[in-house]
């Protein structure tokens, strides 16, 4: 006997158009608001913090004179790549980690 399962074609999910997704959207409404808080407080739990690191990667950040904070740029990325002691400790950082990792298993 021939199945039929295997000759019938294979019908793929319709591609959604940009308007039927914020028609979705519209319809949900209420779910994204319940959801606004929450992300509101990932974004500045998390976000935030990081924009600042990055911002502050790039001045000299000095805690005894905490309002002079001149724009170096990527001197100070450039002095750490040229720095001998950071290729052992990225080294070892990884061996560690992927170490770590294996030893789950």
């Amino acid at each position: 006997m021939v199945s039929t399962a295997a000759t019938q074609p294979t019908t793929q999910r319709p591609r959604t158009s940009f308007r039927q997704f914020w028609r979705d959207v519209s319809r949900n409404r209420l779910a994204y608001y319940f959801l606004l808080p929450a992300l509101l407080v990932l974004a500045f739990v998390n976000l935030l913090p990081m924009l600042q690191g990055a911002r502050i990667s790039f001045q000299l950040f000095n805690l005894f004179r905490p309002g002079a904070r001149p724009f170096v740029g990527l001197e100070q990325y450039q002095m750490l790549v040229e720095d001998p002691l950071f290729a052992k400790v990225f080294f070892n950082t990884w061996y560690y980690t992927l170490g770590s990792v294996a030893c789950q298993f």
